[in-house]
């Protein structure tokens, strides 16, 4: 249980939610705000609003709807456009979105300059006193007033026990009057019905999966003894795409695919090409390349690598397409000579 929160002390961070009720619904904004913290990332800002569902107008609303299960970008539920850009909300942290700095220091550091200003007062004293035992009464006079001249400086009122650093841990961006340090905008997938708010229907991945066959075949749930030996740099390229976590990023950034067509996706081609490189996947690779062949298929892609870019598992798209639109051209020219 989340305890509720004030929004009326310190410096807060603004988020603005696209509210829709349904696939059909308009939608329409929302503006909350939420006392800053160093190491928030968005889904700790959507727990913040759901526990005191108060826009910034004051008016009490129903918490905002989002997908969220693993925190730790591995299950890919949380994906939803943030600022703009499609990402995973749970590794979306605040302070690199809004560009703060969380070390307390500028640079060369805030607090190594108020220790210089110290170090130089440290050794001004220093020389003031040997100069003490060597010159003139009229010299030490005139040592005394310069320092007492310094002290006027606004140099001694920034090193003064009085006025300490900023802590360490409050963003620069803190230290002034403003009130909010920057603002979160949050919106749904473009690319996906909206079952409600930041939650998307992601069924059609998990269609496409089904159409290309994206598993392994066995005949029964018996022992099948020791798999087939595997050479290392299959090993390393299969695991990359295994990376794969069904998340939507790639789909959303996708010029072909759109929520009226019927174009696979990147996500389903890297997948098909995943268990072909496995020798017991191999048992239904003509299907996948049959089921790539047609419309909605390979071939419908543009190559606008848009996929890769976005990609949160750094997973090689574009290499698997490639080498499936290769395969698909092989399997053509075989199945036209063979019949099969």
């Amino acid at each position: 249980m989340i305890a509720p929160i004030r929004n009326d002390v310190g410096p807060v961070i603004t988020i603005k939610v696209q509210r829709q009720n349904g696939p059909t619904a308009t939608p329409a904004w929302q503006t909350f705000e939420v006392p800053y913290k160093p190491g928030h990332n968005v889904i700790s800002l959507l727990q913040a609003v759901a526990a005191a569902p108060l826009t910034v107008e004051g008016e009490h609303v129903e918490p905002p709807v989002w997908e969220a299960s693993c925190l730790e970008e591995v299950c890919g539920s949380c994906t939803m456009l943030v600022n703009g850009h499609v990402r995973q909300a749970c590794s979306a942290l605040v302070d690199d979105l809004l560009g703060l700095d969380t070390t307390g220091a500028g640079p060369g550091g805030e607090n190594n300059g108020t220790a210089r200003v110290q170090g130089t007062e440290h050794n001004h004293s220093t020389q003031q006193g040997s100069r003490g035992r060597t010159a003139s009464k009229a010299d030490a006079q005139a040592a005394a007033q310069a320092v007492q001249a310094r002290e006027g400086d606004g140099r001694d009122r920034v090193a003064s026990p009085s006025s300490p650093p900023p802590p360490r841990d409050t963003p620069a961006a803190l230290r002034g009057d403003h009130r909010s340090v920057g603002t979160i905008t949050l919106s749904p997938m473009t690319k996906f019905p909206v079952v409600r708010d930041l939650w998307v229907d992601r069924q059609r991945m998990f269609d496409a999966l089904a159409q290309v066959k994206a598993w392994v075949p066995i005949d029964g749930t018996h022992d099948l003894g020791p798999g087939p030996t595997e050479l290392p740099d299959k090993q390393e390229e299969r695991y990359a795409l295994s990376r794969c976590m069904t998340c939507g990023c790639c789909l959303e950034a996708c010029p072909q695919f759109q929520i009226d067509n019927d174009f696979i996706g990147p996500q389903a081609i890297g997948q098909a090409h995943y268990f072909n490189l496995h020798d017991t996947g191999k048992q239904l690779k003509a299907d996948r390349l049959e089921a790539l062949m047609g419309p909605g298929g390979v071939t419908d892609c543009g190559n606008a690598q848009n996929c890769v870019k976005v990609c949160p598992k750094e997973v090689p798209l574009t290499e698997a397409i490639a080498k499936i639109g290769r395969g698909v051209t092989l399997h053509t020219i075989k199945r036209f000579f063979t019949g099969r």
